[in-house]
């Protein structure tokens, strides 16, 4: 015979407590009272406990914010998680899906790498050639690069820029650093990268970030195809679809 386990209230109530807190950012117990529905003797018992643990902390205004042990937790949880093996399915659905090729780009020491890559059931000779699982990719004509840089902090951004080489791949590339920062602010603004047959003529490239649960950048998706697939019925929907993806991947780290 199988028994159902039921959830302890006072635990239910205290993740409640600090859910609160970490979407409000602070609360006085007032706040939390009138927000969570619990008694005013409960809240201050649980405010009391999670305080014990260092789990929230009551500022000097009587206000409570999240404890560092919280953001402890929060670093080892990010620390265990392998993006590419974790985000692989996902992707993979995403290939499904659009029919198109996925790739998927992170940053390391100032420098843009494809570390997935899924190719479309309709593969065509010139995505296989353009890209690979470990190379370089410019940050001025591909919409992946464009996303890791967009959400760089400044002083990373213009040390990035100032080192770029512009080479006019096509009629469409960007070839200078005003352009690009102009592109680049755009890209923030919309929240998605559009590459219009900057490094191939042939080829497009549409892609979005994924941020961890500090809303910090930690890759780029994207979808790649041929220019012929990319009217903007299908861009609508692939974009649709990536930001689907996209919050699917950043929900494993909330």
């Amino acid at each position: 015979m199988q028994s159902n386990m039921s959830k302890s209230p006072t635990a239910t109530r205290l993740i409640m407590i600090m859910d609160l807190i970490g979407k409000k950012r602070e609360l006085n117990p007032s706040e939390i009272i009138n927000l969570s529905n619990i008694p005013k003797t409960t809240v201050y018992t649980l405010l009391e406990i999670l305080s014990q643990e260092n789990l929230i902390r009551k500022r000097i205004d009587g206000k409570y914010v999240l404890g560092v042990k919280l953001l402890e937790l929060g670093g080892l949880a990010a620390g265990s998680f392998d993006i590419r093996t974790e985000t692989k399915p996902f992707l993979v659905e995403l290939a499904k899906k659009t029919q198109m090729t996925v790739q998927q780009a992170i940053l390391e020491n100032n420098e843009a790498f494809y570390l997935t890559k899924i190719e479309s059931p309709e593969i065509n000779r010139a995505t296989i050639s353009c890209s690979w699982e470990g190379k370089r990719l410019n940050f001025y004509n591909t919409a992946l690069g464009k996303i890791l840089l967009a959400w760089q902090p400044e002083d990373i951004m213009n040390k990035i820029i100032e080192n770029i080489e512009f080479i006019k791949k096509t009629e469409n590339t960007i070839t200078n650093k005003e352009d690009l920062k102009e592109e680049l602010a755009k890209v923030k603004q919309q929240q998605w990268a559009y590459d219009n047959g900057e490094d191939l003529n042939e080829l497009r490239c549409l892609a979005v970030p994924i941020f961890n649960y500090n809303n910090e950048l930690i890759c780029a998706i994207g979808v790649t195809g041929l220019a012929s697939n990319f009217s903007e019925n299908n861009k609508n929907i692939y974009l649709q679809e990536l930001l689907n993806t996209a919050r699917k991947i950043s929900n494993l780290l909330e």
